[in-house]
């Protein structure tokens, strides 16, 4: 996603996340969203942790009744 997005300026920020939490039922839309930049990364022994950073120009937050959603 990140060098399609970087291929053409078009692409830019065109992305759309949506993060759940089935268990208190919470969701949060972001519309408008582009990297910032691609994370480095390190062939250590241990894996490590990738920490993308990117923007979003729209951000809607709906928290849950606090009880699980069935799906």
């Amino acid at each position: 996603m990140y060098n399609l997005q970087t291929a053409s300026s078009a692409a830019h920020g065109s992305n759309s996340i949506t993060v759940r939490d089935t268990a208190r039922g919470d969701s949060h839309n972001l519309e408008g969203v582009a990297f910032k930049k691609q994370p480095a990364v390190s062939y250590a022994k241990e894996a490590e942790m990738l920490e993308w950073t990117f923007d979003a120009i729209k951000w809607t937050p709906g928290l849950g009744t606090g009880t699980p959603s069935i799906l």
